[in-house]
């Protein structure tokens, strides 16, 4: 009841926040990095009934929590772009998750794919919805005579992805594919074919790529959080718009 008048009511917000502790069991903590992937996280928290709650102190930052009842609670975490810096997931989720005390971590949002139908790599169109088994760092390596891939390979934890399977089979799919499989991560925003066909190269078995999951994967081993990541394609690493940002988000 406190939640319900706590969203209508900014003085009782402000006191029911000072005074009622924040219930943390089971808590689930969702991380975007980009404004359309925002917008369509809280459309679709909306439509399945979840409500804004009140604003949580994170250590050093603030998240935003939304509520479907006093047991169904989530978080959700803003970061910048990528896995390095200050504001980034990097920087951001290691308190974050700490303080909150979430169990549960999903990265949702966007990504580019590696496997385009319309180029004949593979059967991914827009939209279509990559699950990680796997977080592949791209980005470290031995730079020589020959490049070395050094990066590690952190596997997402097999309760969120076993969720994450049975949530697919639960899902009209009749507008999208879902594709599981190792995703790249690298702080690199891939706009190029040569590269995005490097990639390729290197790692046959990746479906995509993005920025963040780097930070994901690590910061949840070391905070012993459940993690897992979850984004829809908006692009091929290549000829990038904005086109396809809101069907994937």
């Amino acid at each position: 009841s406190g939640n319900k008048v706590a969203q209508k009511d900014s003085t009782f917000c402000k006191k029911w926040g000072d005074y009622v502790p924040e219930p943390t069991k089971g808590l689930i903590a969702i991380t975007t990095a980009t404004d359309s992937e925002d917008t369509a996280l809280f459309a679709a928290l909306e439509q399945h009934g979840f409500q804004k709650s009140r604003t949580l102190s994170t250590g050093q930052g603030f998240a935003q929590e939304f509520c479907l009842d006093l047991v169904h609670r989530i978080v959700h975490i803003r970061t910048r772009a990528g896995s390095l810096g200050v504001n980034s997931a990097g920087g951001t989720l290691p308190p974050a998750l700490n303080h909150l005390n979430a169990k549960f971590v999903i990265s949702a949002g966007i990504c580019f794919g590696l496997l385009p139908k319309e180029y004949g790599y593979g059967k991914q169109e827009l939209g279509d919805v990559l699950i990680a088994s796997d977080i592949q760092d791209y980005e470290t390596v031995r730079q020589g005579a020959s490049v070395k891939q050094r990066g590690e390979k952190l596997p997402a934890s097999p309760g969120l992805l076993t969720a994450a399977r049975m949530a697919k089979d639960q899902t009209d799919r009749s507008k999208f594919r879902v594709f599981e499989g190792t995703m790249l991560s690298g702080q690199k925003l891939v706009d190029d074919a040569d590269f995005a066909a490097k990639l390729r190269e290197t790692f046959s078995e990746a479906i995509g790529g993005e920025m963040e999951g780097n930070a994901l994967a690590t910061s949840s081993t070391y905070e012993k959080r459940d993690w897992v990541l979850i984004k829809g394609i908006c692009d091929w690493g290549m000829n990038k718009g904005d086109g396809a940002h809101e069907i994937a988000a």
